[in-house]
């Protein structure tokens, strides 16, 4: 009889277990802003892994939930998960399109100087443009790039 009890005790401390999910940062403590519906909501955590939002909802439940490695306390700034704003114009947008695209990310894939230089020289030489002057928005110009 004593045997079975401790069986059944067993069984049922061994069922309760759950591991928490792995999962890469947490963010609370901030104006966390979804748009479940047609009004926004406010939850007091958001939980990421690999990119993709997987939770939103109580701090308590996340902790419980999730082992994450970061946490990040937003001290009351205000977060719009999968919110992307590029800054572009839509008047803007048609231009851009003969362009090559420079952008760092989540725009574009520009992490750094030589990448930028190798894909203008690309897009010069994809594009059949003769040598000429340099249209660009930004003038903060190093002559030492454009010489190249």
């Amino acid at each position: 009889m004593k045997r079975g009890v401790i069986l059944n005790l067993l069984i049922i401390l061994l069922i309760s277990c759950t591991s928490k999910k792995d999962a890469k940062t947490l963010y609370f403590n901030g104006d966390i802003i979804t748009m479940e519906t047609e009004r926004p909501q406010y939850v007091e955590a958001l939980v990421e892994n690999e990119g993709k939002i997987v939770f939103v909802g109580s701090l308590k439940e996340a902790e419980e939930i999730f082992k994450v490695d970061c946490k990040i306390d937003l001290k009351g700034k205000v977060m719009l998960p999968g919110f992307i704003d590029p800054h572009s114009h839509f008047a803007n947008v048609s231009n851009a399109m003969g362009q090559v695209n420079l952008s760092p990310p989540p725009v574009g894939n520009t992490t750094n100087i030589p990448q930028l230089l190798d894909k203008i020289k690309r897009y010069k030489v994809d594009n059949k443009i003769s040598d000429g002057g340099v249209f660009g928005l930004d003038a903060k110009r190093d002559s030492h790039y454009l010489d190249d």
